[in-house]
């Protein structure tokens, strides 16, 4: 990243060369962002939670993406979905919210796309009644979530 950078710098013109601003073409402005999530994905993460067979599927895919799901895997977007907020997008979706621990409320269930899945985030305090509906519990104290299922649109909660 840092080359690429360098590089790019020894292109501009000799008077802007002695600033101390970073000067980036608007193309690269993102990529030390990027750079930064590649080296903490599956990929190039060290730690022996990520199995090989794992690492060989990410290179796999991440090698035949396109720039548009390339881009979705290392920035998610965050939506919430829960009290559900104003559309203003074109596409009907709610406004993606930053991915920071201050954008999540806990009476609140967002949804994560990384592009590969869909993660649903139900916060501590999500109500009772969204849950029995949802999942026909009415709390997820003692559930594993990973037997978690919505119910059937006209399946009954009770």
């Amino acid at each position: 990243c840092m080359d690429v950078l360098r590089n790019s710098r020894s292109l501009c013109p000799p008077q802007a060369k002695n600033t101390s601003q970073l000067l980036l073409p608007e193309s690269l402005k993102l990529l030390p962002l990027y750079s930064l999530a590649l080296m903490k994905s599956a990929l190039f993460t060290q730690t022996s939670e990520i199995r090989a067979d794992e690492r060989s599927y990410m290179l796999l895919l991440t090698a035949s993406m396109s720039c548009f799901q390339a881009t979705s895997l290392m920035h998610p977007r965050l939506f919430r979905v829960h009290p559900p907020a104003p559309s203003s997008t074109p596409d009907g979706l709610p406004p993606p919210l930053p991915l920071a621990a201050h954008a999540l409320e806990a009476t609140a269930v967002y949804i994560l796309d990384d592009g590969l899945a869909l993660t649903l985030w139900l916060g501590r305090g999500t109500p009772p009644q969204l849950l029995q509906n949802l999942f026909g519990w009415p709390s997820l104290d003692g559930v594993d979530a990973a037997s978690l299922r919505l119910l059937p649109p006209n399946a009954s909660a009770e």
